[in-house]
């Protein structure tokens, strides 16, 4: 059953030392920019590969990356199908997906193990709250600002395994502010 916003536990305060983040993005412009976005903060260490064989070879090489936000179509990665075996490449390192498509089926990119969704048409702002959510332990799905039927059934459709939800408009209300 859904928990709301505040009976969640309170998250975890953030690990010493920078956050390491694969940024697996087929697109040299978006990974780059998103990259020094994250640096600027100075929290963020990221390394950049560009198609799913290179993902996979850097978290071979790397499992200690704190999260992977990864493409969902890039080279080597055909979208949905190929997005479970991604995950479960990553391991225990939770992956934030990025898409360009607003229609993307979110349902099943949680079945296939994302903890969070992140649409790359919203602010650069929104990736970097989702990534705290996701850091944190809570799931990510962005949702309209309402509380319309689509919206919680978004909610609910996420919690059936007792992981917190925390949706985009919660973000800011919710987070503590080591966490914005």
């Amino acid at each position: 059953m859904f928990r709301h916003l505040k009976n969640l536990p309170s998250p975890p305060m953030p690990k010493p030392g920078p956050v390491s983040v694969l940024i697996a993005e087929d697109h040299v412009l978006v990974a780059e920019a998103l990259c020094c976005m994250l640096e600027r903060h100075g929290r963020y260490r990221c390394d950049i590969v560009h198609d799913a064989l290179d993902a996979k070879a850097a978290l071979r090489a790397n499992p200690g990356y704190d999260i992977v936000l990864l493409d969902l179509n890039m080279p080597g990665m055909a979208g949905l199908p190929d997005l479970a075996d991604m995950v479960a490449c990553a391991g225990d390192t939770p992956v934030l997906l990025l898409t360009a498509n607003d229609q993307v089926r979110v349902e099943a990119a949680f079945a296939a193990g994302v903890r969070g969704i992140s649409f790359k048409h919203h602010p650069a702002s929104e990736t970097r709250k989702a990534m705290a959510k996701v850091l944190s332990g809570y799931r990510h799905v962005p949702c309209p600002p309402d509380d319309s039927a689509r919206t919680q059934t978004l909610r609910h459709a996420f919690c059936s395994d007792g992981m917190p939800v925390m949706t985009t408009t919660q973000a800011d209300a919710g987070l503590p502010a080591h966490l914005r």
